[in-house]
């Protein structure tokens, strides 16, 4: 077992969240203090022990407790260290339950810790740091006067949209501009975003879940940002809130579904006192001077697309055909390659996937009929570092794949770029050329596809069956 608590944000924060790792089975938790006495003095939670390769297994639990006078605003959890994506083990955090308090207010959390293992570790571990989104509570008096807090919850939006709660907290009669906007960017041939101009969406109406709590002049436009004038020439959407004698203000937002990915923006005024609380306090998401909006505080959502592997076979061969296992042959050349597409979820690992809709794990069979001549297995080095005949994978150096875009992580050693942190591994490689209507016509080509992991981007991997055999 080891315990301890959270540093605080500065002076302000004092009542410090308690962390709890305790054991389980054979794993070890060991607690240790790095750089004691100095200024960046930090707590490592070690967990050690050995697990069965390839199935998750829990190897200890972890609770988070609130201080006395704070709250969780969101879930606490993990956040991947920069070197994790080396490896393919995977450590997560597996809800078990959470504990209010009498005015409905989140003060607990428990996980059970879950370990995968595929591989020896590249550096010997994995590294977290543990994300600790936690707020005072509503009953909680504060120096700061006005707006206290201002929960947005999750920066990612549901790539199929959502519908979100905002919910505004603060002194009775504390008032506060806020605008709700969709970000258009553009993106340059770097594949640097240029923000281009937004457009309201905050509602004309919005349904409120207090009380006594409602938008005030929902219908009041302003001039803002660089420009003055959203992306369609109108002034924007503002209004003006003014809490209620409850202490809270909360409304609904509606997201809708896009088919790119999409930035979002919440704006208040700084021309009202009222939330340098939020500014000062404990959210460093809230943003000031951005984009042209000088004059106000800025939290950023995204909206990120789940991510399309494209598995594309290629070939020069002009006297072919395929069949993709469904009985038919159709043409293969080209001008017509093999194109297959399977729909991932956003940075999500194979085992916190539950519905049936995204594929896992596959079989790939190809079967390649001759129109005329024969097939011919290759041999010798492709003099790209590889070799020819049946292929080649590996998910760690991208010398060594016939696949392009194998390796998830960026490998500056052998100057390959990752994927986007897509983890795949394909085996059971095979290659056989047979007769069905003359000599060696057929060639049946088949492996399997497991996905361990998909990351933030759409990617194709390429396979050309060039390197694989000749057709003449």
């Amino acid at each position: 077992m080891a315990k301890d608590f959270l540093s605080g944000d500065g002076n302000i924060i004092t009542d410090k969240t308690e962390i709890e790792i305790l054991e389980f089975n054979s794993s070890r938790v060991k607690l240790e203090t790095i750089n004691s006495g100095f200024d960046n003095e930090r707590k490592l939670f070690n967990i050690s022990g050995r697990v069965k390769k390839g199935v998750p297994t829990k190897v200890g639990t972890i609770s988070f407790k609130a201080g006395s006078k704070r709250r969780f605003l969101s879930i606490p959890g993990l956040v991947d260290g920069e070197n994790n994506n080396l490896n393919t083990n995977f450590l997560s955090l597996k809800y078990v339950t959470r504990v209010k308090n009498s005015a409905g207010e989140i003060i607990s959390y428990l996980y059970d810790v879950m370990y995968t293992a595929n591989e020896n570790l590249l550096n010997g571990t994995l590294d977290f740091e543990i994300l600790d989104p936690n707020g005072l509570k509503l009953s909680t008096s504060t120096d700061v006067s006005g707006i206290s807090n201002i929960e947005v919850g999750n920066p990612i939006i549901k790539p199929t949209g959502e519908i979100r709660k905002i919910r505004i907290l603060g002194n009775a009669g504390a008032t506060v501009l806020l605008l709700v906007n969709k970000i258009h960017d553009d993106v340059d041939s770097n594949g640097n975003r240029i923000h281009r101009g937004e457009e309201s969406i905050l509602p004309l109406t919005a349904t409120t879940v207090t009380k006594d709590g409602s938008f005030v002049n929902p219908n009041s436009r302003i001039s803002g940002g660089a420009t003055g004038r959203d992306i369609n020439g109108n002034k924007f959407l503002v209004s003006k809130i003014v809490i209620p004698s409850s202490g809270e203000f909360s409304f609904y937002q509606n997201f809708k579904r896009e088919t790119s990915e999409t930035r979002y923006a919440i704006h208040l005024s700084k021309d009202y006192d009222s939330i340098k609380g939020i500014i000062v306090r404990d959210d460093s998401s809230w943003q000031t001077d951005i984009d042209g909006w000088g004059n106000y505080a800025t939290h950023i959502f995204t909206q990120f697309m789940n991510p399309v592997l494209t598995l594309k076979t290629v070939t020069s061969w002009s006297n072919a055909t395929l069949d993709k296992g469904t009985g038919t042959f159709v043409t293969f050349d080209n001008s017509n390659p093999c194109i297959e597409t399977y729909t991932g979820r956003y940075d999500k690992i194979n085992s916190e996937i539950l519905t049936s809709q995204v594929k896992k794990s596959f079989l790939v069979k190809y079967i390649f009929k001759a129109s005329s001549g024969a097939f011919a297995l290759r041999s010798g080095s492709d003099g790209a570092g590889g070799t020819l005949g049946a292929p080649l994978y590996s998910n760690v150096s991208g010398s060594e794949s016939d696949w392009t875009n194998s390796i998830h992580a960026d490998n500056a050693l052998d100057g390959f770029v990752g994927n986007g942190g897509t983890i795949i591994d394909i085996t059971a490689i095979s290659v056989v050329i047979s007769t069905t209507s003359s000599s060696n016509d057929t060639l049946t080509l088949s492996y399997y596809v497991d996905i361990e992991k998909w990351g933030t981007k759409s990617l194709t991997m390429e396979l050309n069956v060039d390197n694989i055999a000749t057709l003449s």
